[in-house]
C-alpha cells in the first residue's frame, strides 16, 4: 500500500491509435471519467448537503460514462455540460 490519495483516473491516457483515438468522444469520456475521479476523491471529506450533491453528481456522471456514444453530438455535449457543472459546483477551474 502507498500513502497516495489522489484518484488515479486523471493519470490513464488513451491508447494512441485506439479505435476513437483523436476523436472528441475519446475526450469527452476522459473528461467524464476525470471528473468522477474528482468527485470520488471528494466524497470522504464531505459531509450533509455537500455529500449528497456528490453522490448525486458521482451517480450522474457514472451512468453518464456508460451510456454516451461515439457520434451522438446531443450525448457527448450533455456529458460536458455536466462534467462543467460539477467542476464548478466543486470550485475547480475549467
Amino acid at each position: 500500500m502507498n500513502d497516495r490519495t489522489d484518484p488515479i483516473l486523471h493519470q490513464v491516457t488513451p491508447v494512441p491509435g485506439g479505435l476513437y483515438a483523436d476523436s472528441s468522444y475519446e475526450t469527452v469520456l476522459s473528461e467524464v471519467r476525470n471528473t468522477l475521479g474528482s468527485v470520488s476523491a471528494a466524497l470522504p471529506d464531505a459531509d450533509g448537503e455537500r455529500k449528497a450533491a456528490l453522490e448525486d453528481f458521482r451517480r450522474r456522471l457514472a451512468r453518464t460514462q456508460t451510456e454516451i456514444r461515439p457520434g451522438d453530438d446531443d450525448g457527448l455535449q450533455a456529458a460536458r455540460d455536466l462534467c462543467t457543472t460539477v467542476r464548478r459546483y466543486m470550485g475547480v477551474a475549467g
